[in-house]
């Protein structure tokens, strides 16, 4: 059901762009009307005209394909479940095709070429970012054989956290505060080779049942939520990471992202899962 509502968002998107740029370009053909005995299929003769067109003509072409490039993603996306990328991206993506067909088989100005494929890579850029979800979320749960209170001081003491898991190279207390509300740190961690370094600060804190960090990213809010709770003889440990994309690069590029952000987020849990059961053992 879901991949026929993306199908359905994608044609949607296809078609509001379409008639976007119909509608332009039935403006320029009434104010630059071709020649009634013109012949369209005579690409000597169709050059011979567009050379007669003014600079006007050529950049209502490019508004028409610039309100294609916007609408259409930004439709397809709007409509699409829980504003998927995919189908916007798509849409995206055929309406650079369409650009470069009709720059190849219609005679135009040598400068048609960068400013239309510009035009395309940049209002499509801008109609999926203003139509991206405004909040995005990662959920992970784990069932851990530990006691509660070594999983909950693994996720509340910055220095056990990095112990717990092998990616975080470092982690420097900033604070006055060295635990609980308030306290600020900076984490340096390896991802796929490189180093990002991150500054959280724990926003709300409930001894032995939650912790909350928040952070600023790539130009997106992080809020991170750990709780843990007695499930029989176990934990139940749940994490619930939500970004809220502040700038139009993080809105287009968080939920990009988050499908391998929700991947390194299991992974951390995995660790912090072995870590507090070979501690306990």
């Amino acid at each position: 059901m879901k991949i026929l509502k993306n199908i359905g968002a994608a044609i949607l998107g296809m078609v509001t762009g379409g008639i976007c740029v119909a509608l332009v370009q039935m403006i320029s053909s009434t104010l630059y009307p071709p020649p009634a005995n013109l012949d369209f299929n005579d690409r000597e003769k169709l050059a011979e005209w567009i050379e007669t067109l003014p600079t006007t003509a050529y950049l209502l072409v490019l508004v028409s394909w610039a309100a294609g490039a916007t609408v259409g993603p930004l439709v397809a996306r709007m409509v699409s479940p829980g504003r998927a990328a995919l189908p916007a991206v798509i849409v995206w993506l055929l309406f650079g095709v369409a650009t470069f067909v009709t720059l190849s088989s219609i005679p135009h100005a040598w400068w048609m070429w960068p400013a239309g494929l510009g035009v395309w890579l940049m209002f499509g850029f801008l109609g999926m970012a203003f139509s991206a979800p405004t909040i995005l979320q990662v959920a992970v749960s784990r069932t851990i054989q530990s006691p509660l209170h070594k999983v909950f001081e693994t996720l509340a003491r910055p220095d056990r956290f990095c112990e717990a898991i092998p990616d975080i190279v470092m982690i420097e207390i900033i604070s006055d505060q060295k635990y609980g509300v308030g306290t600020r740190f900076r984490e340096t961690r390896n991802m796929n080779g490189k180093t990002a370094v991150a500054e959280m600060t724990v926003s709300e804190q409930v001894e032995n049942q939650l912790v909350r960090l928040v952070a600023e990213m790539g130009g997106a809010d992080w809020d991170s939520c750990f709780r843990v709770s007695q499930l029989g003889k176990d934990v139940q440990l749940d994490l619930v990471m939500i970004a809220r994309p502040k700038t139009l690069f993080s809105k287009f590029l968080t939920p990009m992202i988050m499908g391998m952000v929700g991947k390194a987020v299991g992974s951390d849990m995995d660790q912090v899962k072995n870590y507090c059961e070979k501690s306990s053992t």
